[in-house]
């Protein structure tokens, strides 16, 4: 039984399948959009019950642009978003931000049992 579905934004495809891999083990359905272009399209055309965006995609801006186009959306602006990054730095900077919007943020590398919980708690808020 399938306990929701997760968009995952990021162009690396390893962080794509080990999340595709630790979700679908959970019981969540998964897809994937590897490019900000055309991202909150799609997102807003499947609905899913959470997003997991990476911030470097093809630029170091490209992540904020979709994160930002998903809240600007009257289709997207309610699904949650777990920013996921190696940026630290930017995390760190807009991180408080962002939760104070109902988002959440975690660094990568992360632990996969971070993870899990973060998703855990966004999905059950």
């Amino acid at each position: 039984m399938a306990h929701g579905v997760i968009a995952l934004v990021d162009d690396d495809s390893t962080i794509i399948n080990l999340l595709r891999d630790l979700l679908g083990d959970e019981g969540y359905e998964t897809f994937a959009v590897t490019g900000g272009a055309g991202v909150a399209a799609a997102i807003a055309r499947v609905r899913p019950d959470l997003i997991v965006l990476d911030l470097w995609m093809e630029r170091q801006d490209t992540g904020w642009a979709v994160y930002e186009a998903l809240r600007a959306d009257a289709a997207t602006a309610d699904i949650p978003v777990i920013v996921c990054s190696a940026d630290v730095r930017a995390l760190r900077a807009r991180g408080a931000e962002l939760e104070a919007r109902g988002d959440a943020v975690i660094e990568k590398p992360f632990r996969i049992g971070d993870m899990l919980a973060l998703v855990t708690r966004v999905l059950g808020a």
